[in-house]
């Protein structure tokens, strides 16, 4: 018969051995969740900012993975791409976390949410609140990580392993500002807004007003910038005031300080430039009132690409 000192030995080395056993067990489960994980090693993570007056781009490159980039267009809002080298042959769902810095004293992970994973080379494209939410973990030092099931069995509902694609903070901080200074500089408007304006004339005035002079280095600005713009149409326009010639002129006159303004301020090709005189024979309101008339008198600006 066992002594209580040597029974109470068995017991604990019992405990022990399920210690060990369960601890190797929750280590193994750990260890098969990632099936891999894809990140910039700590002394090659790095981030770029290229751009322009029209669209502004930040970028990662993840080794083994592909490139994650961050973009905003002109007078538009912010978007996000994660591309893969390879691609995705099926379809799913990953989930976003988000690691704090390992100083922190609490650095658990939180989840930030769930997206859609789409097939092809680009799985993930947001364009929401979510993109300005990993800006803002990434500016303070946070990693955020994709989790989605590997390409290759996307389709196996029985596998548990998933990949972990790592955006990583280092190397983001100085790239970060030059991206939203980029931003800050950017055309307000985009082609959307630009490609049609009106310009406005006093009663038998060609004299530009400073409103239409801003308007005017607003599209030069553009056109120059983009360099799509192929052709810049005037269409002249009077009210009903006066006779038909003396209208002809005053459009003409209008048109030619538009186009004059454009070329000898802001270097734009008067190759580009056409006119074409309608005088009051294209009204867009009546001319029985001053409201009607002050509408007619004007220099419609059409930009072609």
């Amino acid at each position: 018969m066992a002594s209580p000192s040597s029974q109470g030995s068995s017991r604990s080395m019992s405990h022990t051995v399920l210690r060990i056993v369960t601890f190797s067990a929750l280590l193994s489960l750990v260890q098969s969740v990632f099936a891999e994980s894809f990140d910039a090693p700590m002394a090659h993570s790095s981030w770029k900012t290229s751009g322009s007056k029209l669209e502004c781009t930040l970028s990662h490159t993840i080794p083994g993975y592909g490139s994650a980039t961050f973009s905003q267009s002109s007078g538009g809002h912010q978007s996000f791409i994660l591309q893969s080298i390879l691609g995705r042959l099926q379809p799913g769902y990953a989930k976003i976390i988000v690691s704090l810095p390992r100083w922190q004293y609490n650095n658990q992970s939180l989840l930030l949410g769930k997206i859609p994973v789409s097939l092809g080379q680009t799985p993930i494209k947001l364009s929401s609140i979510t993109v300005y939410q990993l800006l803002e973990s990434l500016a303070r030092g946070r990693t955020p990580a994709f989790v989605m099931t590997p390409a290759n069995t996307a389709g196996n509902l029985r596998s548990l392993s998933q990949d972990k694609i790592v955006l990583s903070a280092i190397g983001f901080q100085k790239p970060y500002k030059e991206y939203l200074n980029c931003i800050s500089e950017m055309i307000t408007h985009p082609f959307s807004n630009l490609k049609e304006s009106v310009l406005y004339f006093e009663s038998g005035s060609s004299i530009l007003s400073n409103e239409n002079e801003a308007r005017l280095k607003e599209l030069a600005d553009f056109i120059r910038t983009d360099g799509k713009i192929r052709k810049i149409s005037l269409e002249g326009y009077s009210d009903s005031k006066g006779n038909y010639q003396a209208n002809v002129q005053l459009s003409y006159e209008r048109m030619w300080a538009v186009k004059d303004f454009m070329v000898m301020h802001y270097g734009i090709s008067p190759k580009m430039v056409n006119m074409k005189d309608f005088a009051d024979k294209g009204p867009v309101a009546t001319n029985k009132t001053a409201e009607g008339r002050a509408k007619n008198r004007r220099v419609v600006i059409k930009l072609y690409r």
